[in-house]
């Protein structure tokens, strides 16, 4: 009789300690499935703005042979006058900082 007893009792102490086990390796996995999710959601939203940033820089140049010249030379001047400050704030930095 004891050692149908002890037996018994190793026996429930061993699926209890299964059931324990198996039962983190459940929470594991639903973590695990959470945060799979989220990256999922992540990755998504990345290769969206991934596509947007390829869609803009794949644009065609249009030939300048068929603009407005008048139109054509503000859009130099414009970029003239924003190199020319650029120079300038650079030169200023240098200025300060040396």
């Amino acid at each position: 009789m004891p050692w149908f007893l002890l037996w018994t009792l190793l026996v429930v102490a061993g699926l209890a300690l299964i059931g324990w086990l198996v039962w983190r390796v459940v929470r594991s996995g639903v973590a695990l499935g959470r945060e799979l999710a989220e990256a999922s959601e992540r990755v998504a939203a990345l290769s969206a703005q991934v596509e947007r940033l390829q869609e803009a820089t794949r644009r065609e140049p249009e030939l300048a042979v068929f603009d407005d010249p008048a139109r054509l030379r503000r859009e130099r001047d414009r970029r003239d006058r924003e190199r020319r400050r650029a120079r300038a704030r650079a030169a200023r930095r240098r200025a300060l900082s040396g």
